[in-house]
């Protein structure tokens, strides 16, 4: 029986030798193909920078192109235009222009739209459609359109980038469409709308009135890209949707357009029955109208949501020369809540509200720092001592 467990023993230990043989020489060979197709990938792009240099110096080189740069691969349009070897080779503007105009052809371009369909070596392909973009040629957009599709999140999403690349209207268009339809990338695809022109708006406020409430709280965040106020307008009308993510995101939109005309407006949402809607009204207020606006945002310290009192105590902070005569006259008050956001917008502008004491004649600072002081000694020692650097 011994001699039998012995023998199993054996045989188990020469599989485990013979399998940490075969991986340790697979993983050599791994690394020695991986190191030599990385030189020869900067090689060629050495040589593709060697050429081109060599055709910016030479007269009438916009007509002349060399092989290197016509048999350029997909991975290597895209280190060049993108400078994606940075690290190994740098290809200035003027290189990067050059190299555009002698690989841009319509063989390339059919090639390119190939690769981009072939599911196999995934990498290169997006290398493809990664190039299509980069070549912005608005015929690629056909078959960049059928690789948004792709069940492959990384294909889609390069897919995505490139299309904006492309960037016209049909562009848009495209990517709308898939914001719409794609839940899980809706994220992804508005941040490349986002980079996009301001002329996107014509496309976009088509989404504005969709059944999708996710669709259209893009559509708000989108418009806030407008340069019309049409479109102003219509984000305001979007502050009355029946759905509160779409309220707030209208919110959101008016603070980026610092719309003015829109204070009636937002201290209404002030009121909403959503925490969210009067969280984002907060904000835009604060950031439209500054310091003028303490007198509507005081009153929230009052709101059932305390992420909503932190967005105002956020604001008092952002402006506490203007809130302090406020804050001031809560600490004297019985309101714990609102004495204690406001001890805390104090602390947070130590050294602000220091200064801004050290302007003041003796009898008005020593009133202030005296009403601090019967609320929290502790915090009137670290205020008066915050700026004492600087005096």
């Amino acid at each position: 029986m011994f001699t039998h467990y012995t023998s199993i023993v054996a045989k188990i230990n020469l599989l485990l030798l013979t399998a940490y043989l075969v991986f340790s020489v697979t993983l050599v060979l791994y690394i020695i193909v991986r190191d030599w197709r990385a030189k020869r990938h900067i090689k060629r792009l050495l040589k593709i920078k060697h050429d081109l240099f060599k055709l910016l110096l030479a007269p009438g080189s916009s007509d002349v192109c060399v092989p290197s740069i016509e048999n350029a691969t997909a991975s290597d349009f895209i280190d060049v235009v993108t400078n994606r070897q940075r690290y190994s080779v740098f290809f200035n503007e003027s290189e990067q222009q050059l190299f555009k105009e002698c690989f841009i052809n319509a063989g390339k371009i059919k090639m390119l739209e190939s690769l981009a369909k072939k599911r196999a070596k995934k990498w290169r392909r997006i290398d493809a459609i990664m190039a299509l973009g980069y070549i912005q040629d608005e015929s690629a957009l056909d078959a960049l359109e059928k690789s948004l599709h792709s069940k492959d999140e990384d294909v889609s999403y390069f897919s995505a980038q490139a299309i904006g690349q492309v960037s016209t209207m049909r562009s848009v268009h495209i990517l709308m469409d898939f914001l719409k339809t794609t839940p899980s990338m809706r994220r992804k695809t508005a941040s490349i709308l986002e980079s996009l022109s301001p002329n996107i708006t014509d496309e976009v406020v088509k989404f504005a009135d969709d059944k999708d409430p996710e669709v259209r709280v893009w559509a708000a965040k989108l418009l806030s890209k407008s340069v019309s106020k049409k479109y102003v307008k219509k984000v305001e009308a979007m502050a009355g949707d029946p759905s509160p993510d779409v309220r707030a995101a209208a919110c959101e939109s008016l603070a980026r357009l610092e719309d003015k005309d829109s204070k009636g407006l937002l201290k209404k949402l002030l009121k909403d029955d959503s925490w969210f809607v009067r969280m984002h009204a907060v904000r835009a207020i604060s950031r439209i109208f500054g310091k003028d606006a303490m007198p509507e945002l005081i009153e929230q310290l009052n709101d059932g949501s305390l992420l909503v009192i932190e967005s105002v105590k956020q604001a008092m902070v952002n402006h506490i020369e203007s809130a302090l005569p406020y804050i001031i006259k809560l600490l004297k008050g019985t309101d714990e809540l609102a004495k204690k956001i406001c001890a805390e917008a104090l602390d947070q502008s130590g050294r602000a509200v220091s200064s801004i004491l050290n302007k003041m004649d003796k009898p008005a600072k020593d009133n202030i720092v005296e009403t601090i002081r019967s609320y929290n000694n502790n915090l009137a020692e670290r205020i008066t001592s915050a700026g004492s650097d600087e005096i």
